[in-house]
């Protein structure tokens, strides 16, 4: 039976709305459901599961669970095991070993994992991200032995430090980990979470190494899969990056975090309208995340499409005010020529002090420029150096770190400084492709115009838009150079352009 059934996703029958056998055979074309019920009291829970046939909507079989508080951690592999006896399964020893595994016997500890979990889903949000580890904090004070809960207590820091920056949560995440190791050294969710902390500390091989182990234990781990597309990508690998990605969509089509990774892969790399269409879907599936519509908004400001996207960023504020939205609108103005609207909104990004990154101060230095507050413009652009070297002592191996600095170092007159920051983030590889004008620009600046036009050629061929050149107020002379003419004409005739496909 098992190599011809197939099973739709909880999270499917969900989104659809299917609450009856009828329903799923109409919605899914099902032959079978299983149905069932919980009541609980002060002293046990009791689980009701029916097999039902869905054309004749008979019932096939049925099994009652009944459940003391004291055994409730066992209820998921309790409850497995009969759904499979009713389908006429041989559950292998292994995969029954693996449910139990890294779970605890303590009934408050089970019940505070949960519950962190349930948090950590929508991990874009700070106070979910702080009730996650408050929830595993006190799973782990009732059970300190509970690897699951050590595990989850390493993910949730390390999700903090991508919303703070801070490095102390790497050291949190990391210890975490190793609790886990000795508790269990043999969980899926430990390594996934090892990996995660490889990949964003400039160790993409131990973080691919980390993210199979994962998989070795959970092959249908979507979670597994979406980070390993990341590493490949930080090795250049896009290719196999990109069939990742998609592989961790097709496992979980109703998790925003797939859509929302692809789709910032598909920025990175310069494919704007097929990032716009992940960023839609994200949206379509989270309709009150404010992450989807500021990134919404981003495409739609290198697309062009002003009026898109101050309407996405709008949107992405009135849910909730973030450090990201705000800092998109400020660009968003900042590529209008509107210095002083986007300094506004690049200084009430900053008021996030837990969030801010050098971007936004290096942003922010370059409208005091434009407005004449030379000071003001030297203080941001510090500001920026110094926080842009603290995240590398994170992650010394970032390829587009090395050129944000040597956009700030110009900025500041160290000119020569600047040079050797551009020479290492060529040889690194940057990522993204918006590191390859800015390069161009800082190339410029210096004096170093046949690399700043070889980073101009390298961005045009991965996609970023020649219109965004031709505005660019600081390669003026650089346009009335005849191999920059060449090179126009090269690219304007779309001949090099890379067409984007069409997102599935």
């Amino acid at each position: 039976h098992a190599g011809r059934l197939w099973v739709v996703a909880a999270s499917e029958v969900r989104r659809s709305g299917v609450r009856s056998a009828q329903a799923a055979r109409r919605e899914f074309g099902a032959r079978l459901a299983i149905t069932g019920s919980i009541q609980r009291d002060a002293e046990q829970v009791t689980v009701t599961l029916n097999l039902v046939d869905t054309v004749s909507l008979r019932q096939l079989r049925s099994r009652v669970l009944s459940i003391s508080g004291a055994e409730l951690p066992r209820l998921q592999s309790a409850a497995v095991t009969q759904v499979a006896e009713m389908l006429d399964l041989q559950l292998p020893a292994q995969r029954l070993a693996d449910l139990r595994r890294g779970q605890t016997a303590v009934p408050l500890a089970s019940a505070r994992y949960l519950e962190g979990r349930g948090h950590l889903r929508r991990y874009e949000q700070r106070e979910n991200v702080e009730r996650a580890i408050d929830c595993f904090d006190r799973a782990l004070t009732a059970d300190p032995t509970y690897a699951l809960a050590a595990a989850a207590l390493g993910e949730a820091e390390w999700r903090m430090y991508e919303l703070t920056l801070d490095p102390e949560r790497v050291s949190r995440a990391t210890a975490a980990c190793r609790r886990a190791l000795e508790l269990s050294d043999d969980l899926a969710a430990t390594h996934l979470t090892l990996g995660m902390i490889h990949g964003g500390t400039g160790h993409p091989q131990q973080a691919v190494a980390e993210f199979q182990l994962a998989l070795a234990r959970d092959s249908a781990n979507a979670d597994a899969y979406r980070e390993l597309a990341g590493a490949y990508e930080a090795q250049g690998r896009a290719g196999e990056a990109e069939a990742t990605y998609r592989r961790a969509i097709e496992l979980r089509p109703n998790s925003w975090a797939g859509h929302n990774n692809l789709g910032r892969f598909y920025f990175r790399q310069g494919r704007y309208p097929e990032a716009a269409e992940r960023f839609r879907q994200l949206i379509a599936l989270t309709p009150d995340n404010a992450r989807g519509y500021s990134s919404l908004g981003a495409v739609y400001i290198l697309m062009d499409r002003w009026d898109a996207a101050r309407e996405m960023l709008g949107r992405s504020l009135q849910i909730e005010p973030t450090y990201v939205a705000s800092t998109n609108l400020g660009t968003l103005c900042f590529q209008q020529a509107r210095y002083a609207e986007a300094a506004e909104a690049y200084e009430q990004a900053v008021a996030f002090t837990s969030q801010a990154d050098h971007r936004t101060w290096g942003n922010l230095g370059s409208c005091y420029d434009r407005l004449g507050r030379p000071a003001a413009a030297r203080e941001a652009f510090e500001r920026a150096v110094r926080l842009a070297t603290q995240q590398r002592l994170v992650n010394p191996r970032d390829p587009d770190l090395p050129g944000f600095l040597a956009v700030y170092r110009e900025m500041l007159g160290h000119d020569s400084l600047a040079a050797s920051l551009l020479a290492e983030c060529m040889s690194l590889g940057p990522q993204s492709v918006e590191t390859w004008f800015q390069a161009a620009h800082t190339f410029e600046k210096i004096g170093q115009r046949q690399r700043a036009l070889d980073c101009l050629a390298e961005a045009l061929e991965r996609g970023y838009p020649l219109a965004k050149i031709e505005r660019a107020g600081a390669l003026e002379k650089l346009r009335a150079d005849v191999r920059y003419g060449t090179l126009r004409r090269r690219f304007a005739s779309g001949h090099e352009v890379r067409a984007p496909e069409v997102a599935h």
